[in-house]
């Protein structure tokens, strides 16, 4: 997979959230919902870093292709190497983890309506 088709498909996943949107506050492209980051990733999209819980990123991280992400990583956030077919086929999953996580903590008049 190219790096325009992983970055297409990132994108993809995560414009698909209910009152999602993407915003570029650094030199990543970042995915919102409510003002609040639930996904990272860079140009290249080899790697994106999602929210979790660090109950949930104590488990993760014993998969090869996740680790716990830089700067975030103490707020429960893991980075994924999305590389390969098995790497894509978990960040599918755990964006959807990840944006429930983030709405969950938005205030009621925040969220998106589902």
């Amino acid at each position: 997979m190219s790096c325009e088709q992983r970055l297409a498909k990132i994108r993809e996943l995560c414009l698909g959230m209910p009152g999602a949107f993407e915003d570029h506050p650094w030199e990543e492209i970042v995915f919102k919902v409510g003002g609040k980051i639930f996904a990272m990733t860079g140009e290249s999209a080899s790697r994106v870093s999602l929210a979790s819980t660090l109950e949930r990123q104590s488990q993760l991280v014993l998969h090869p292709c996740i680790e716990v992400a830089p700067y975030v990583g103490r707020f429960g956030w893991v980075t994924i190497d999305v590389e390969d077919a098995e790497g894509m086929s978990i960040a599918e999953d755990l964006i959807c983890d990840s944006y429930q996580l983030i709405i969950s903590k938005l205030p009621k008049s925040k969220r998106p309506v589902q």
